[in-house]
């Protein structure tokens, strides 16, 4: 947010009549509204009591400066330097690396769940009488086998290795999530090129 601020600074109230031809930024100037940054943090009511200024075209105002603001945070780019770690670049430098180091553990989740997931909905569809009272009265003895073996079958999954694999997976990922920002700039100053080709 700071980088965008600072871009707003440098962006004139006089830009607001290139907007909208006929807005007076006279009353703004008057008030030592310079700045879109300084009106990009009033709201309508504070912009709508500056003597000049009507309800209308502070409801107009805040618009544009809004658009403006958020033009600029697209186009914003944040420069990330071991010198330079402020909230948002350590924010961000966190956020990369902690995507680009769950990023095979996730890839690895998907595999496991790729290779289990059609046996897992096969048994889930034998399981599928055993799930209303009613039904399973009148479930054939076969069907009724189908389903018992069916729960044990996810039963096993459960405790075994599918699980197992989930898990392990799920962990490495947690214990990642939770990287510091010293270790994230620290990741940032071994593999930074990583970081901008993400």
């Amino acid at each position: 947010m700071q980088e965008i601020l600072k871009v707003l600074r440098g962006i004139s109230v006089d830009e607001l009549s290139r907007y909208k031809k006929g807005l007076r930024t006279k009353p703004l100037l008057d008030h030592y509204y310079t700045s879109i940054a300084d009106i990009y943090a009033l709201s309508v009511y504070n912009l709508a009591a500056i003597k000049g200024i009507s309800q209308d075209n502070a409801y107009t105002i805040k618009r544009i400066v809004n658009d403006i603001a958020d033009k600029t945070r697209k186009e914003t780019k944040i420069k990330l330097s071991i010198d330079n770690k402020s909230k948002e670049s350590s924010k961000l430098v966190k956020d990369i690396s902690i995507y680009k180091n769950t990023l095979p553990y996730i890839q690895d989740a998907h595999t496991v769940i790729d290779e289990y997931s059609e046996k897992i909905e096969y048994l889930l569809q034998d399981i599928k009488s055993s799930t209303n009272a009613l039904k399973w009265l009148f479930t054939s003895k076969v069907n009724k086998n189908k389903a018992i073996e069916a729960y044990n079958a996810l039963n096993e999954l459960l405790a075994g290795d599918y699980y197992n694999q989930i898990q392990k997976l799920l962990t490495n990922i947690r214990k990642i999530a939770r990287t510091s920002d010293s270790v994230a700039w620290e990741d940032f100053s071994k593999n930074n090129v990583q970081f901008y080709n993400i």
